[in-house]
């Protein structure tokens, strides 16, 4: 697709996304059209507030921010996945012991 990007958002509780990966939390990346040897990574801790990345836009064009929290609690809310999710179910791949209580407690409401 002419003018694409590439913004791809990812859950990992181990192993490599690839070569500058340095955590095991989630993670983003940003492609710039045609510029796939520099990828904007963005990581993160699975507690904490999805970040706002930079999106790129038309060649001259200044990079907008996306809430990627605000993304992801819309969708959510509007696909109703409080309604489709098993809760009690594992996660695969298994997260952290101190991310699984985490995890728990949120669902158990405390």
């Amino acid at each position: 697709m002419a003018g694409s990007r590439d913004i791809r958002v990812r859950r990992r509780a181990g192993g490599r996304d690839g070569p500058t990966r340095t955590t095991e939390g989630p993670s983003c990346g940003v492609i710039r059209r045609g510029d796939a040897a520099h990828v904007g990574g963005y990581s993160w801790n699975l507690q904490d507030r999805l970040p706002v990345i930079p999106v790129p836009l038309g060649e001259g064009d200044s990079d907008v921010g996306l809430d990627l929290q605000e993304a992801f609690e819309k969708t959510y809310d509007r696909r109703g996945y409080d309604y489709i999710l098993d809760y009690q179910a594992a996660v695969k791949p298994p997260l952290p012991e101190e991310v699984r209580r985490w995890v728990a407690e949120r669902v158990a409401g405390t």
